[in-house]
């Protein structure tokens, strides 16, 4: 992969109200579609915003070969159909938490994340979500690139705890990170 990550998503409220300038600010991110199953009016008031399309239906972005993640920002009661097309449909994911609302639910998203081969990042802290799509596409450019820690493992779901940015003998620059990843 090559250039800008290309993301589409699905849910515009509170959590993209809270992320909306991180997104515009990165230079490895394009928002390309944005759809609100709640108020349609939100999806075009932030796609003139990220200068991207507001889509009719969650299908166009999941569908669309031009999308390289899907980024559900929808609550977690709503959540299970949006994850289960993505991973049909080979998309990587970014959610945020909690992933599920009940235990079986997280367990359909997992088993279909597994099955596709996909992966599926939750977000569990407020931190800018570029730091959660940049190891994205650098897991696209060349898989070592970031370090990784195992912490914990709840099934087949993976806690993994990490660093990734450039250091200096002097002064760490890195970013700190906390990811649940369905591997």
């Amino acid at each position: 992969m090559s250039g800008k990550l290309r993301i589409g998503i699905i849910g515009c409220g509170d959590f993209l109200r809270l992320r909306a300038a991180d997104l515009l600010s990165s230079r490895q991110v394009e928002v390309k579609l944005l759809y609100s199953p709640v108020n349609s009016a939100n999806a075009e008031r932030y796609a003139e915003i990220f200068g991207a399309k507001a889509a009719d239906s969650p299908e166009a972005i999941i569908n669309d070969p031009e999308i390289d993640v899907v980024c559900v920002f929808v609550p977690p009661f709503v959540r299970k159909e949006y994850v289960l097309a993505a991973a049909k449909a080979g998309k990587q994911i970014v959610a945020t938490k909690p992933l599920a609302a009940d235990l079986s639910d997280a367990r359909e998203m997992t088993e279909a994340v597994e099955q596709a081969g996909v992966r599926c990042g939750v977000i569990y802290r407020r931190e800018p979500i570029i730091r959660l799509l940049k190891l994205i596409k650098k897991y696209f450019q060349e898989e070592n690139s970031v370090s990784w820690r195992f912490t914990s493992r709840i099934g087949s779901t993976t806690i993994l705890r990490g660093t990734a940015g450039p250091r200096t003998p002097k002064k760490m620059v890195a970013h700190s990170w906390t990811l649940c990843c369905i591997i």
